[in-house]
């Protein structure tokens, strides 16, 4: 009983709106007049969101929003459209694999972001590959939040060594750019072998 109780306080601090601001705050963004789904566990809906740089500063009615903002803050009349937390691709090949479907590694993210996809586990990253991504992400190319998982081993077994003890988990290696860990092929269906 005790447990589920430390369990429904931990759940309710994570997903409660965050209290109205002060403008004070320094509120840079104002979406209002929208249906604001912060996907809470009290599925609670909202028609107004304030961002301070990075992060949610308040949740609430368009008039409690549009208080926090100052006179450098941009508001944006969602018209009645939504706004959703960014999803989570846990396994996409966007940056290795965009080139066999015909778009370069920008065309990929922007068809990600358009589709409300703003991180994403790269799940297959072999020796090269972070410092090729790191390069983009250091000239802005890399617009998705990109865990990368490095290949222990190639898709028909064979073992790249220990390259990947260079880098520490979950470890920033470029903007938007992260180690995610470690991945290992098992099985072979991949490489056409059983």
């Amino acid at each position: 009983m005790l447990l589920k109780v430390l369990c429904s306080m931990v759940c309710l601090g994570f997903t409660a709106a965050p209290p109205l601001a002060s403008a004070a705050t320094g509120v840079n963004l104002v979406m209002c007049d929208g249906i604001v789904v912060p996907m809470s566990e009290r599925l609670a809906i909202f028609s107004a969101i304030a961002i301070s740089g990075d992060r949610i500063a308040a949740l609430g009615t368009n008039e409690e929003i549009l208080a926090l903002a100052g006179p450098e803050t941009e508001i944006v009349d969602l018209a009645g459209k939504t706004v959703l937390p960014g999803f989570i691709d846990a396994h996409a090949h966007l940056l290795r694999d965009c080139g066999n479907a015909g778009v370069t590694i920008e065309e990929a993210q922007g068809l990600a972001l358009s589709c409300g996809v703003t991180t994403a586990a790269e799940m297959l990253v072999e020796p090269g590959d972070v410092e090729r991504y790191a390069t983009l992400a250091a000239r802005g190319a890399i617009r998705v939040r990109t865990r990368l998982y490095l290949a222990y081993n190639s898709l028909c077994g064979d073992v790249h060594g220990d390259w990947y003890k260079a880098y520490r988990p979950r470890a920033e290696v470029a903007p938007r750019l992260a180690i995610g860990g470690v991945k290992v092929f098992a099985e072979r269906s991949s490489c056409g072998t059983l």
